[in-house]
């Protein structure tokens, strides 16, 4: 019996859209663990958002989990039976603003910047009870090749411009190992023939 044992070993990066979903979820979070809000009450959200699904999704998986009564709202209204959240989440986009070779001629980690902002008004029978803006903001560096892996087709804001490659890279780098070639080539058959 032949016992076939392999252990891969690799990074596991998270797309951008898992980042995106962690970062509003906290924001939701934060709307329901609000200070002095009753948990057994309904929390009815009303959403804007370019990506309106999207974030519906988030607040269902967040409100769930934590075991909120929720629902959504197509109109501000003013009833007393639950919390009216308007939920607003803006400008979500991702960049990548610049890249750097791991080593002399190896893979290139390109750096990658989420952004979004997200801001919040939870209202009671018509009475402002709290009120949030702010920035989310996420940074780190992924290998370049994985770009296509952590983007997502369907969502726009998954997607940013790549940084183009300087020339030095593009020219300079190819040409050396060409020359240092050569030069390997010569010398071998240099030393051989002596």
């Amino acid at each position: 019996m032949i016992l076939i044992c392999s252990t891969v070993f690799s990074q596991q990066v998270k797309r951008n859209l898992e980042i995106f979903d962690e970062l509003i979820s906290k924001q939701v979070e934060k709307i329901i663990f609000t200070t002095g809000l009753n948990k057994e009450k309904e929390f009815s959200f009303f959403v804007k958002s370019d990506e309106e699904s999207f974030v519906k999704n988030i607040i269902k998986k967040t409100c769930g989990n934590n075991k909120i009564k929720h629902s959504f709202s197509e109109i501000q209204s003013t009833d007393s039976n639950f919390y009216l959240i308007l939920l607003t989440v803006n400008s979500l986009r991702t960049t990548y603003p610049g890249f750097k070779s791991k080593n002399f001629l190896g893979e290139k980690i390109i750096f990658r910047n989420l952004k979004g902002n997200v801001s919040f008004e939870i209202s009671e029978s018509g009475k402002n009870l709290a009120r949030s803006s702010e920035e989310i903001n996420f940074k780190d560096a992924v290998n370049m090749e994985n770009v296509e892996q952590i983007e997502s087709e369907e969502y726009k804001f998954t997607k940013g411009k790549l940084p183009s490659v300087g020339l030095i890279e593009e020219l300079f780098f190819p040409a050396l190992l060409v020359v240092a070639s050569a030069v390997a080539t010569v010398l071998f058959f240099t030393i051989r023939t002596k």
